[in-house]
């Protein structure tokens, strides 16, 4: 059944040719970019809520374009990966090339190292982010792809992208909080926020980079980033979003992105910092303990936060099989969640077109696809499920 869903998922993003729309492009909306409002902070903020809120979809009819997002790329990246890993034979076997190299085109321009960004002008509470200019969270995934074709094909040229991705954090990120002990990054070289899931994820990228390499000096990065994050854990095991009052809240994908960080960093890093590594699982046992118990309604299903039980959204389906996939060997009940979380998502959210829904409310279900935000990452995460079926004993792929 994983098989069969997947494969219609394929088939309909193919025929996308891998372009779509996504919750947060509305300033892409020619109509909105041809008027006053767009150089107002507050309505450029009101207008991608709007967009992002509504459950029908404005975008045909205020001008905002299908197009090809960084992040979306390299999900399906590291998904063709696992199809070829799990000898899918429907896949075709040139998409895989053909994405990654759909993927160095879309690099940002300016700068020397390789970085990523979204393509489309995105604002926040706290910052205004031009579309294409590079963040952390696009870099880093993208980074994790090119390291898994090196694993898969050890080509050189792939380990030195994530080499520069890692030079373009250390050059070009802003450091909030820095100490000889401790460090944080900032989400893009325009910002000083202090966000718990971008520190996680660029240690991760870090670590991984340093496991392959041998490199020290990027675990020791790796090791302060940690400390930093680790250190501001709450003593019920999470982790608010960022450190800003309006950013208190404790959601269900950002944890799934520490844990998973996490994670990996205690496997990369345990030949560099053997002794911190039984501290930093000491963080995951209690980080799993509180997403297993906060996160998830009595159902079995995810919550979006710890206080909602609405909406449930493809993008923290996706991420909670991929934390439940990888934590399945230490929790018994993570395989028992897995399986309902996969069979309440073939069954419930999957379109006869082959994409899947964005959101399933108490009372409605937004059809919206959302191709980086909906489609890539279920098209990762069933890829990843398919793979590790076909290779069951091996370890996960690393964040």
């Amino acid at each position: 059944m994983i098989e069969e869903t997947l494969q219609r998922l394929y088939q309909y993003c193919r025929a996308e040719d891998w372009k779509g729309r996504d919750p947060y492009d509305g300033l892409n909306s020619r109509l909105f970019q041809a008027s006053p409002l767009a150089r107002w902070r507050w309505a450029r903020l009101a207008w991608i809520q709007l967009f992002k809120r509504l459950p029908f979809n404005l975008r045909p009819l205020l001008g905002v374009p299908k197009e090809e997002n960084p992040k979306g790329l390299a999900l399906f990246a590291r998904g063709l990966l696992a199809l070829g890993q799990a000898r899918c034979p429907w896949a075709a076997p040139d998409d895989c090339d053909q994405v990654f190299a759909r993927l160095k085109q879309m690099r940002s321009p300016g700068y020397d190292p390789w970085c990523w960004g979204y393509n489309f002008d995105w604002q926040g509470r706290a910052f205004f982010v031009r579309r294409f200019q590079p963040n952390a969270v696009a870099t880093t995934f993208a980074a994790h792809a090119f390291l898994d074709r090196f694993e898969a094909f050890r080509k050189t040229d792939d380990l030195a992208i994530a080499e520069s991705a890692c030079a373009f954090v250390l050059r070009h990120l802003n450091r909030p909080h820095e100490t000889p002990d401790a460090v944080c990054f900032s989400y893009t070289p325009f910002d000083h926020s202090v966000v718990h899931n971008i520190n996680f994820l660029i240690a991760a990228l870090f670590a991984r980079t340093a496991s392959i390499t041998g490199d020290a000096t990027l675990a020791g990065w790796a090791q302060r980033a940690l400390a930093f994050s680790v250190g501001q854990q709450a003593g019920d095991g999470s982790w608010p979003y960022g450190r800003a009052s309006f950013q208190a809240w404790v959601d269900h994908f950002h944890t799934c992105y520490n844990l998973l960080a996490l994670e990996s960093c205690c496997r990369a890093l345990e030949r560099f910092y053997p002794r911190a590594v039984e501290q930093w699982e000491q963080a995951l046992d209690r980080g799993l303990t509180f997403y297993l118990e906060r996160l998830f309604r009595l159902d079995g299903l995810p919550r979006p936060d710890t206080r909602a039980r609405w909406p449930i959204d493809t993008h923290s389906l996706a991420l909670a099989i991929l934390t439940l996939t990888r934590f399945a060997d230490r929790r018994p009940l993570c395989r028992h969640r897995r399986q309902k979380v996969v069979e309440w998502t073939l069954r419930r959210m999957q379109s006869r077109r082959g994409f899947f829904y964005y959101q399933k409310h108490a009372l409605l279900t937004v059809r919206i696809p959302y191709m980086r935000w909906s489609e890539a990452w279920m098209f990762y995460a069933l890829a990843d499920l398919l793979a590790q079926r076909h290779t069951w004993g091996k370890p996960a792929p690393t964040q």
